[in-house]
């Protein structure tokens, strides 16, 4: 590890002893203790003349373990490069101790009384909770991922590049060529991807994005959105993702979302349909799946919309679906009717389901059948009770 990531990764752990609760504003520092003394007597032989006195220093600091972390934070600055390399060095090991001993310490809080400084803490719990589950998926995250959770959350304007290098590590992890070598994932590496994700603050590269959508069909995440003890903060996580998601993956995403019923998919629906993205027909089929009646206004203003969609070819037989097709579609859904009434002609299904999971079985093949189920839609609406 490099100077300047030991010091970014300090920067979260170097003062959790002046976080902790209750203590007097005007309480006079601790005594220096007697193994803190004895770190820094050892610091200082790290840069005796002697090779076998600087390795017996090495191995007793490692030892004494978190009470050393002052003595050597204070030596990775010292002018002498021997002592400054090795302190360096069994920084990293001590800091890492630390941090496990903080990561129990907020385990052991079972009530969550205590204020607690790990690393996204903080926005963890205003996203996701701090009830128990939600505390327990945070120690397992913490445990699993410390490092990049903390350098996320000193430098998230930075942490893109590092975000998509972990993303691609972790999918090839699961499609690596060589089995031996594949793995599958934990609920606690896909949450913490998805955490980090949702911070406005991190640049999460289009590409990164592809391959977090992939871990996402890790059996153990998977599982978890679906039931189960960790369902209700998986979903959280996973909604707020999908709320943000732009660009090539949208398509993906409001499959996720319309395939678990998550309501955030109704956001990145609205604000890519707003912006004459319609991913394909998803954002739109997303709306018949998550929406209301209170979304029909929204699809009757595409009524008109002839952008076409796909074109299609089924069992021989050529078609286009465009934007309007979709959105009648959706509009027959929403307001109670059955999509096998209004002639589309690729539609072979005995009820609405098919419709939000493959746009092709909208299309039409002869225009004047396209203009025919328009027609009807609004003959249907003229019938209606005005509200």
């Amino acid at each position: 590890m490099t100077r300047a990531a030991i010091a970014a990764f300090c920067l979260g752990l170097t003062w959790s002893a002046a976080a902790q609760p209750n203590r007097a504003a005007e309480e006079k520092p601790p005594q220096l203790s007697a193994e803190h003394e004895k770190a820094v007597a050892l610091v200082q032989q790290l840069g005796d003349k002697l090779f076998s006195t600087r390795e017996e220093a090495s191995k007793k600091l490692m030892q004494l373990g978190r009470p050393a972390k002052q003595a050597l934070l204070d030596g990775s600055k010292s002018l002498d490069l021997e002592v400054r390399t090795r302190c360096e060095g069994l920084l990293v090991a001590v800091l890492e101790a630390d941090l496990k001993a903080r990561v129990d310490a907020f385990v052991a809080d079972k009530e969550g009384k205590l204020e607690h400084d790990l690393p996204g803490w903080k926005r963890y719990r205003q996203l996701v909770g701090n009830d128990a589950g939600s505390r327990e998926l945070f120690a397992e995250m913490s445990r699993a991922h410390s490092r990049l959770l903390d350098e996320a959350e000193s430098s998230p304007k930075e942490m893109g590049e590092k975000y998509h290098a972990e993303a691609q590590s972790m999918y090839q992890q699961i499609y690596s060529p060589v089995v031996g070598q594949r793995r599958q994932l934990t609920l606690a590496d896909v949450s913490v991807m998805l955490f980090i994700a949702t911070d406005p603050q991190v640049p999460v590269p289009e590409q990164a994005r592809a391959f977090t959508v992939n871990l996402l069909y890790q059996p153990a995440f998977n599982n978890a959105v679906r039931s189960g003890s960790r369902t209700e903060q998986t979903r959280k996580l996973l909604g707020a993702w999908i709320a943000q998601a732009s660009g090539q993956s949208a398509v993906q995403t409001l499959n996720l979302a319309i395939q678990f019923n998550l309501k955030e998919g109704l956001v990145l629906a609205l604000k890519l349909i707003e912006s004459k993205d319609f991913a394909n027909g998803m954002a739109i089929t997303a709306l018949g799946k998550l929406g209301s009646k209170e979304h029909v206004p929204v699809l009757e203003k595409l009524l008109d919309n002839k952008t076409v969609v796909m074109n299609v070819n089924l069992n021989n037989k050529q078609g286009t679906t465009e934007v309007r097709d979709v959105a009648l579609a959706v509009l027959i859904h929403l307001t109670g009717q059955q999509i096998k009434d209004y002639g589309f002609e690729f539609y072979r299904f005995p009820n609405n389901d098919q419709i939000f999971h493959a746009t092709a079985y909208l299309a039409f093949a002869e225009q004047p059948k396209r203009d025919a189920a328009l027609q009807k839609y609004q003959d249907w609406k003229a019938k209606q009770p005005k509200p």
